[in-house]
Order: structure tokens, then C-alpha cells, then sequence
């Protein structure tokens, strides 16, 4: 219940005690129960989630629309508001794609059917693929710089959705060009594995020069292990601190690289958490570079990881036992660390890593991961022969959960058993909310009411897990979490947890 309620029900004439004793006892939980078998037996995975006549609304959630909807499922006469609704202009699109890259093909589809179905109802598109003369004459004219993308011919201004996505379309001329798509495909160089010479250099495939990182033609390296992070994310920090039981498990046969995100830009450099994680990043390839030997590097990412500091400027005191604190204030501010960061991010941009941690096995095989098991899990995968593969790490490791990643999406990790692990939404937001609203339950609500709320909370976390799994679910579950955050906050003043 949010704070204030009891005015709300002096207002509306409902005893305050009535209500008070209804939603903390038995009475509530019931009603909450009966409330989540009628969510369920509609299939509602959002909130909100809109039923007319029995099915689900996928439209729009305008006014307009709402009418418009309702006045479709209307099978007998309709009110006059019916006839008075402004009828939506048509909306043309050019998709533009390579049918050479499969995940630019899937992308686009689904690109095309949330902008008809979200946003302009009358979208009528024009296929275009990258063969053609035409498409690269377009690509070039509008200076783009990846595939797939969606490009609006003038007059999208009209439509009535166009300021909820303005934000998103670029203006490129008279068009305006769809700016994120989650799929970043250069169609000018090299594809690495379909037996063609795409850049007409006379190399095929690997042997062509832009294919010499990429995924396919990477050499198999056993027993090598790779992670990418950001140096300031809070999964990345788990994950290595993760190896401090995963590298004495394999006792010293594991050979271990660590790369960083991040991007080039003009003026330097860029990263998901400001300057304070460029700078770090460059300060631990610092590490790495002049302490090498022995994986002695990891003392100091191990102590900056550390505690609750592991985010702040005092880097210095981890520079000990034999790091100087000298060698890598100079390698950091001077040539040589910028040097090591520009190399450095290329890798994961060859290979598409772009979330933190990922992991990298034998030189060609992707996973992601945060416990210690997860981690030995993709390791063994394959490398079963390793000696560490026999036997399980400790079961306190063994319980620690999956719990998401900074920046895009990644596959989950493969678990000791081959199913997928962990409880988690896996949207930074919403696993905070949820986190924080749990512990309020378990430490300031009355014992008796505790088991009802806690069952709220699983439920809670059940379907935002669903709707997480689909690209429209992603799109707006940081949104409804931040305003459930914001409403669970006020509501738990009340019990006097504050966060």
C-alpha cells in the first residue's frame, strides 16, 4: 500500500481499519492470490496488461488507441465516439538489410513488426536488401555506418506516436533514420564464413584481414580462459572476484586474459560508467602489462574489487607487493596506457562482445557467467579433460546465483546440470527494486505478514523475468520498475525502511 492511504480511505468513506486489517491478514492474501490466477489465465506478463473481450491489446497505449480498440470489439451498434476517432495517416519506410547476416534478417522483422504495431498502425514498408545497387547507393547517400536499419520517408511527423520514438530517428536529409537497433552490421568488410569474397581484395574468408579476431577463425587454444569486463560494473567485479576459487581449482593449468569494453571516440575514449571506469581500465591494463608474471596483475584488480570503495579514485593502496604505484601512474596518464585501451577494446569489438562479463573459452567459445560454478561450468564444457573438471568446486560456490551483466544481452551461462541457473530478471533496475523491497519485508514488516508480501515478490519477479525474455518486454520493463520502485519506496515509509 502506498504512503498516504489511510486519507485516501477517510476520503472515500472506508474505514481505515477495515482496509488496514483486510490487506495484512488473510483476507489480502486471498485477494492477491485470486487476483494473480486471473493475470495468469490472461496471459498478463506487463503492467499493464489490457484485455478486450478476452484478448490481449497489442496496440498502442493512447487514448486513441484504447477507443479505437474497444470500438473494434464492438459487434452491435456503435457509440458516436466510435465514428469521431481521427483516422491514422499512412506512415512509408524503407528496411534496409544484408539477407547475408542472419541476426540482421531476424532483427529487422521484429524492428518491423513493433513499429506497426506500436507506433504506426498504416507503416507500409519497401524491402531493401544490401545486393542491390540501389540499397548501397542509399546507404552511402544517408552515411550510414551499420545494418539493419528502418528509414522513414517525410511525413512520419504526422503520425500521432511520432514524439514517443522522435527521440530514436535520426534526420538524415528528408528521411529520418531509425538509430537503434541492437544489431551493429558493417556490410562493407569481409564475412568470415560463407565462401565468398565480399570485399573483392582476393581473400576469402579467413584469409582475408578483417576476418583475422573474428569468432570463426580463431584458433583453438586449449585451456585458455578469457573475460571481458568494465572495470566498474558491478557483475564484471563479481565475476573476477569469482576466479580467486576458480584458477586454484585448475591449480595453475588455466592460462587467463582479461580484456575491457569500451569505445574510441574523437577525444578519447568512452565507457558505460564515465571517465572513472576509462581511467581504471586503463590503469589494470597497466597492471597487466608491466606484472604479468605469474598473474601478480590480479593482486591489484583482486584489492580495487574489494569492499564497497571499488568504484573510488584511491587506486593507489592497491598498488603493493611489488606493484608500483609509479609505473602505473605513468603507463595511466602517459602514451602508453592510452595505447594498451585502444588495442585492447579492439577484441571485443571483433568478436560483438559488448556485455560485462563474458567469457571466452579455448580462443572460440563465448559464455557468460558470474559464480565460481558457472564460470568452471564453461570451462569444462570444453576442456573435460582438465583435472579441475572432475570434481565440483565448494558447494558455498556453488550456490551463489546468476545475476546479469552490464550493457547488452548475453546467452546464460551453462549450469552443472545443462539447465539454465539463477533467479534474477537480469535488468539492473528491476532486480534492485525487488532486492531492496525484500529485505524491508523481512526486517521491518510483522512476522505474520511477511509470507504473504514475500510471495508477492516471487510472483513479481516471475513475470518480469517472462516479460524480460521478449524484445517489446525489455523495451518497457525499465520503465515500469522504476515507477513500481518509486511507489514500493513511498509505501515502505511507512513501515519506516527507507531507501
Amino acid at each position: 500500500m502506498p504512503a498516504g492511504w489511510e486519507a485516501c480511505a477517510r476520503q472515500a468513506r472506508i474505514k481505515v481499519s477495515k482496509l488496514r486489517a483486510c490487506f495484512l491478514g488473510q483476507q489480502g492474501e486471498n485477494l492477491l492470490r485470486r487476483s494473480f490466477l486471473r493475470s495468469k489465465a490472461a496471459n498478463a506478463g506487463g503492467s499493464p496488461t489490457i484485455v478486450i473481450n478476452g484478448l490481449v491489446h497489442k496496440g498502442g497505449r493512447s487514448e486513441r488507441d484504447f477507443t479505437a480498440a474497444v470500438c473494434a470489439a464492438i459487434t452491435g451498434r456503435r457509440p458516436a465516439l466510435c465514428g469521431a476517432i481521427p483516422p491514422e495517416p499512412v506512415v512509408r519506410a524503407i528496411s534496409l538489410s544484408d539477407r547475408r547476416c542472419a541476426r540482421c534478417e531476424k532483427r529487422i522483422r521484429e524492428i518491423n513488426d513493433l513499429m506497426k504495431r506500436r507506433f504506426f498502425p498504416k507503416l507500409q514498408v519497401t524491402q531493401m536488401d544490401w545486393s542491390s545497387a540501389a540499397a548501397r547507393k542509399l546507404y552511402r547517400k544517408l552515411g550510414l555506418k551499420a545494418l539493419p536499419t528502418m528509414i522513414f520517408h517525410k511525413g512520419v511527423e504526422r503520425a500521432g506516436k511520432f514524439n514517443r520514438i522522435s527521440r530514436f530517428l535520426a534526420r538524415k536529409g528528408s528521411y529520418r533514420v531509425l538509430t537503434s537497433v541492437g544489431v551493429n552490421h558493417d556490410p562493407t568488410r569481409e564475412i568470415c564464413d560463407n565462401r565468398v569474397d565480399d570485399t573483392g581484395n582476393g581473400r576469402v574468408d579467413c584469409a582475408d584481414v578483417q576476418c583475422k579476431q573474428a569468432m570463426v577463425c580463431r584458433k583453438q587454444v586449449p585451456r585458455k580462459l578469457e573475460v571481458f569486463i568494465m572495470s566498474q560494473c558491478p557483475y564484471g567485479v563479481r565475476a573476477v572476484n569469482a576466479l580467486k576459487k576458480v584458477l586454484p581449482h585448475f591449480r595453475g593449468r588455466l592460462r587467463l586474459d582479461i580484456h575491457y569494453i569500451a569505445t574510441r571516440t574523437s577525444t578519447g575514449f568512452s565507457a558505460l560508467h564515465g571517465q572513472s571506469e576509462v581511467d581504471e581500465n586503463i590503469r589494470q591494463l597497466c597492471a597487466k602489462k608491466h606484472y604479468a608474471r605469474r598473474n601478480q596483475y590480479l593482486s591489484y584488480i583482486w584489492c580495487r574489487f574489494q569492499g564497497a570503495d571499488w568504484r573510488g579514485d584511491d587506486w593507489r593502496k592497491c598498488a603493493t607487493g611489488g606493484i608500483s604505484p609509479l609505473v602505473i601512474q605513468r603507463c595511466w596518464k602517459g602514451a602508453e596506457g592510452k595505447r594498451l585501451l585502444e588495442q585492447d577494446i579492439k577484441i571485443a569489438k571483433v568478436l560483438g562482445v559488448a556485455a560485462s562479463p563474458t567469457w571466452l573459452t579455448n580462443n572460440r567459445h563465448k559464455f557468460s557467467g558470474i559464480s565460481p560454478r558457472q564460470i568452471r561450468a564453461g570451462v569444462c564444457k570444453h576442456n573435460a579433460s582438465l583435472r579441475g573438471c572432475k570434481k565440483a568446486i565448494s558447494a558455498k560456490a556453488e550456490a551463489e546465483p546468476f545475476t546479469g551483466g552490464c550493457g547488452a544481452p548475453q546467452p546464460r551461462a551453462p549450469s552443472a546440470q545443462g539447465q539454465p541457473s539463477g533467479g534474477k530478471v537480469g535488468i539492473k533496475i528491476c532486480d534492485e527494486v525487488l532486492e531492496k523491497y525484500e529485505r524491508c519485508i523481512r526486517t521491518k514488516i510483522p512476522r505474520a505478514s511477511r509470507a504473504t508480501l514475500l510471495r508477492a515478490v516471487a510472483q513479481w519477479r516471475e513475470l518480469w523475468r517472462k516479460q524480460a525474455k521478449t524484445t517489446d518486454g525489455r523495451a518497457s520493463l525499465k520503465e515500469t520498475c522504476k515507477t513500481t520502485g518509486d511507489a514500493l519506496r513511498r509505501a515502505m515509509q511507512t513501515f519506516k525502511c527507507r531507501w
